[in-house]
Formats: structure tokens, sequence, C-alpha cells
């Protein structure tokens, strides 16, 4: 569907991202930087499954504020936000 591409398309910019970052410090901290950026994908994709996407999508809870204990109900909609996210 478009909206998983699209989640695609945008999850694929950290990629870009990494290379402009690596390119402004010499080449022997090349492959920290792509390291960081790798760990920083990881860390905010767990932390957004875990806790983001359902504080902010999660059925019950109040208007402002999700529920903890929310399931999934859409994943290419948790694609496409998780892609922002990371």
């Amino acid at each position: 569907s478009w909206v998983f591409t699209s989640g695609i398309r945008v999850l694929s910019m950290q990629g870009g991202f990494g290379l402009l970052e690596s390119s402004t410090v010499r080449s022997t901290n090349s492959v920290n930087i792509m390291m960081k950026n790798m760990l920083d994908l990881m860390l905010g994709s767990l932390f957004y499954f875990y806790i983001g996407y359902q504080l902010t999508f999660g059925a019950g809870g109040n208007s402002f504020v999700g529920n903890l204990g929310a399931e999934f109900t859409d994943p290419i909609f948790f694609v496409f936000q998780w892609s922002f996210a990371a």
C-alpha cells in the first residue's frame, strides 16, 4: 500500500543522513558515526514500539494519552508512524 511504501522511503533517509554525517568527520571516525546512527535507529525503534506508539494511539486512557497495554490494530500504520519516530 502507499502508506507502507511512504514509510519505507522515509526510513531509508536514515542511511542518507548517516552518509551526510560521516562526510563531515575524518575517515577514521566514519564507522563510529554510522554505528551511532544504527544504534539510534535500533533504540528509537524499541522505545517507540514499547512506549511511544501505545501512549499515542493506545485505546483506553483519556483524551490526551493512551493506554500502555494497548494492542496493535494496523501494522502498516505502525510502520509509517515508526519511520518518522526513528
